[in-house]
């Protein structure tokens, strides 16, 4: 087993959190979406362009909501991913606020909902959301220093993902609530009666093959070394409140400390523990307005804990954006 991976008494933790918690109105009952899993798919202001992007791998197209900024310099990128059961369609509160700041953004596909085997972070999904960068860069004055990739949930799972396989040089990664360990999150999302567990079978050909739950899940993906963080984002109350417990973000976040050499900056297996049962003090510093109940960074990887559930908090990614991207 991985040193990173949280001990055994953590997934047990989890499950019990799970099973003996009632269900939030954001996750149960299982038909209904979660706050960050909408499939809600608004009328996109005229503003915006639809566009088709043929995959460079078998020539499907792929549709995308995208916006070129009207700056004459070269302009910064933000490619945003929809969430596990949506697709470019999705409402992305994200949107609105990049373009009013300057922002080339683009709302890609990459093979939609999450319960096909082309999606799913497949190599067919993760080379669509390359091609949309392609795109972009080909179609307007983008700043190719300034690219960023950013989402939640699902998209927070794509973000993860496209860390590690994309071939473009990203200025910045953004994962909020991130799925890490596709095996576990089934287990998790099967004994709580949501519908992911049932996707995540669909995806894998009806059963659960752990070594191709593996080749979809960042945590065991090949590392590239980058010039930039992941940057990684959970709610202290996600897996209580929300489909995705925050043990996904802090196995990552150990998993790339020790491939940096840093052991020491590890959230440990008492840590973890702590602060999955939430037996743990915040730390007196502010995310946006809310408590920060962890904090934590390496050269690969930051890990911020705050006090909320399945969620991105829209101000500070757009700020965080913002700042990075000198806008």
């Amino acid at each position: 087993m991985h040193r990173f991976l949280a001990p055994l008494a953590a997934f047990a933790l989890i499950a019990s959190l799970s099973s003996s918690h009632a269900a939030p109105d954001n996750s149960e009952p299982p038909s209904k979406d979660p706050v960050w899993d909408q499939t809600r798919s608004p009328d996109w202001d005229a503003s915006y362009q639809l566009v088709s992007i043929p995959s460079t791998i078998d020539g499907q197209a792929q549709m995308a909501y995208a916006y070129e900024a009207a700056d004459a310099a070269p302009a910064p990128l933000v490619v945003s991913l929809h969430t596990w059961s949506s697709n470019y369609e999705q409402a992305d509160p994200l949107a609105a606020i990049l373009v009013e700041r300057g922002f080339h953004y683009i709302h890609p596909d990459f093979r939609g909902v999450n319960n096909t085997p082309e999606g799913c972070v497949s190599e067919l999904a993760l080379q669509d959301i390359d091609d949309a960068i392609d795109y972009c860069l080909e179609s307007w004055n983008v700043d190719p220093e300034r690219i960023y990739v950013i989402g939640t949930s699902g998209g927070g799972y794509a973000t993860c993902a496209t860390y590690f396989k994309s071939k473009h040089r990203i200025a910045g990664f953004y994962a909020w609530v991130p799925i890490t360990d596709l095996e576990m999150w089934y287990y998790q999302t099967k004994q709580r009666g949501l519908k992911y567990a049932q996707h995540i079978e669909q995806v894998l050909g009806g059963s659960i093959d752990s070594e191709e739950a593996k080749k979809r899940s960042p945590l065991y993906m090949p590392h590239r070394p980058r010039e930039v963080p992941l940057h990684l984002f959970h709610g202290v109350d996600d897996g209580y409140r929300g489909s995705v417990p925050s043990i996904h973000s802090i196995q990552l976040y150990n998993r790339l400390c020790e491939e940096a050499g840093q052991p020491s900056l590890r959230v440990t297996h008492e840590q973890t523990i702590d602060l999955l049962s939430k037996a743990v003090r915040p730390t007196g510093r502010k995310l946006g307005g809310r408590e920060i109940w962890f904090q934590r960074e390496s050269p690969f990887a930051t890990l911020t804990i705050f006090e909320g559930g399945h969620e991105m908090l829209v101000e500070v990614a757009a700020d965080q954006l913002s700042e990075a991207a000198g806008r």
